[in-house]
């Protein structure tokens, strides 16, 4: 993963700034869902670093600003769901 993240600053689709608290982010959030004792956690933290890493590109080529009141986005990506997902495995449900 991390490699990908280098690689696109290479091609410079991805400014050193952005990948250097990317690669942070990644492996806080690792970490910390590797320890939640599901046994699909390294897969699950993967999937959803990957899915927001693909968000972070496409923001860099094409920046979206929210207005103050706006719709849910919902499609062609569900950005909702995806916040559900990257935050589940952080939650002790017990």
């Amino acid at each position: 993963f991390v490699l990908r993240v280098r690689k696109e600053v290479e091609r410079g689709k991805l400014r050193p700034d952005v990948a250097d608290n990317f690669e942070n982010l990644y492996y806080n959030y690792k970490n910390a869902v590797l320890q939640n004792g599901d046994p699909n956690a390294y897969q699950i933290m993967l999937s959803n670093m990957m899915d927001l890493f693909d968000r972070v590109l496409l923001d860099e080529e094409n920046p979206f600003t929210f207005q103050p009141y706006h719709k849910a986005i919902r499609e062609p990506f569900d950005y909702y769901t995806f916040g559900q997902n990257y935050i589940r495995p952080l939650v002790d449900f017990r």
